[in-house]
Protein backbone atom coordinates (compact mmCIF):
# COMPACT_ATOMS: atom_id res chain seq x y z
CA UNK A 1 0.00 0.00 0.00
CA UNK A 2 2.89 2.38 0.70
CA UNK A 3 3.88 2.53 -2.96
CA UNK A 4 0.45 4.00 -3.68
CA UNK A 5 1.56 7.27 -2.09
CA UNK A 6 4.03 9.81 -3.47
CA UNK A 7 7.40 10.15 -1.74
CA UNK A 8 8.51 13.22 0.12
CA UNK A 9 11.40 14.97 -1.53
CA UNK A 10 14.63 14.00 0.20
CA UNK A 11 16.30 17.04 -1.39
CA UNK A 12 13.96 19.34 0.53
CA UNK A 13 14.14 17.68 3.95
CA UNK A 14 17.64 18.77 4.91
CA UNK A 15 16.95 18.15 8.59
CA UNK A 16 16.61 14.38 8.00
CA UNK A 17 19.21 11.76 7.14
CA UNK A 18 19.07 11.09 3.38
CA UNK A 19 19.68 7.48 2.43
CA UNK A 20 19.40 6.94 -1.31
CA UNK A 21 16.34 4.69 -0.82
CA UNK A 22 14.36 7.33 1.11
CA UNK A 23 11.86 7.69 -1.77
CA UNK A 24 10.70 4.14 -1.00
CA UNK A 25 9.87 4.63 2.67
CA UNK A 26 9.37 8.36 3.32
CA UNK A 27 5.94 8.82 1.83
CA UNK A 28 3.62 11.79 2.09
CA UNK A 29 0.80 10.85 4.45
CA UNK A 30 -2.71 10.42 3.02
CA UNK A 31 -4.07 13.01 5.49
CA UNK A 32 -1.65 15.59 4.13
CA UNK A 33 -2.55 14.69 0.54
CA UNK A 34 -6.25 15.21 1.32
CA UNK A 35 -5.48 18.56 2.95
CA UNK A 36 -3.32 19.54 -0.03
CA UNK A 37 -6.06 18.59 -2.49
CA UNK A 38 -8.61 20.79 -0.69
CA UNK A 39 -6.31 23.78 -0.26
CA UNK A 40 -4.97 26.09 -2.90
CA UNK A 41 -1.38 26.39 -3.95
CA UNK A 42 0.37 29.22 -2.12
CA UNK A 43 1.93 30.64 -5.29
CA UNK A 44 -1.14 30.01 -7.50
CA UNK A 45 -4.23 30.60 -5.31
CA UNK A 46 -6.64 30.25 -8.23
CA UNK A 47 -5.63 26.61 -8.80
CA UNK A 48 -6.16 23.51 -6.70
CA UNK A 49 -3.15 21.31 -6.16
CA UNK A 50 -2.71 18.76 -8.97
CA UNK A 51 -2.40 15.02 -8.32
CA UNK A 52 0.98 13.68 -7.26
CA UNK A 53 2.63 10.66 -8.84
CA UNK A 54 3.83 7.78 -6.65
CA UNK A 55 6.64 7.34 -9.21
CA UNK A 56 7.95 10.89 -8.79
CA UNK A 57 11.65 11.13 -7.88
CA UNK A 58 12.22 7.44 -8.73
CA UNK A 59 13.77 5.74 -11.76
CA UNK A 60 10.33 4.39 -12.66
CA UNK A 61 9.09 7.93 -13.14
CA UNK A 62 12.10 9.17 -15.09
CA UNK A 63 10.99 7.50 -18.32
CA UNK A 64 7.76 9.50 -18.36
CA UNK A 65 7.73 12.53 -20.66
CA UNK A 66 6.28 14.63 -17.83
CA UNK A 67 8.66 13.40 -15.12
CA UNK A 68 10.01 16.90 -14.42
CA UNK A 69 6.48 18.16 -13.78
CA UNK A 70 5.74 15.24 -11.42
CA UNK A 71 9.04 15.72 -9.58
CA UNK A 72 8.44 19.47 -9.24
CA UNK A 73 4.96 18.86 -7.81
CA UNK A 74 6.29 16.48 -5.17
CA UNK A 75 9.03 18.94 -4.25
CA UNK A 76 6.44 21.72 -3.98
CA UNK A 77 4.21 19.55 -1.78
CA UNK A 78 7.16 18.66 0.46
CA UNK A 79 8.07 22.33 0.80
CA UNK A 80 4.48 23.21 1.74
CA UNK A 81 4.58 20.50 4.40
CA UNK A 82 7.95 21.60 5.82
CA UNK A 83 7.53 25.37 5.56
CA UNK A 84 3.78 25.85 6.16
CA UNK A 85 1.96 22.89 7.67
CA UNK A 86 4.53 21.79 10.26
CA UNK A 87 5.28 25.33 11.56
CA UNK A 88 1.56 26.16 11.79
CA UNK A 89 0.91 22.93 13.69
CA UNK A 90 3.84 23.57 16.02
CA UNK A 91 2.65 27.12 16.74
CA UNK A 92 -0.82 25.83 17.59
CA UNK A 93 0.56 22.95 19.65
CA UNK A 94 2.78 25.08 21.90
CA UNK A 95 -0.17 27.35 22.78
CA UNK A 96 -2.11 24.44 24.30
CA UNK A 97 -2.26 23.92 28.01
CA UNK A 98 -1.31 20.54 29.47
CA UNK A 99 -5.00 19.76 29.94
CA UNK A 100 -5.62 20.25 26.22
CA UNK A 101 -3.01 17.68 25.35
Amino acid sequence: LARAFPPESMWDTHHLHRPSQAVFFRMLRPEFLQWLKKNHRPNKPEESFPPLSCDALTNWGQSSRDSKEHNDRVREATNILINKVVPEFAATFVQRTPRQL
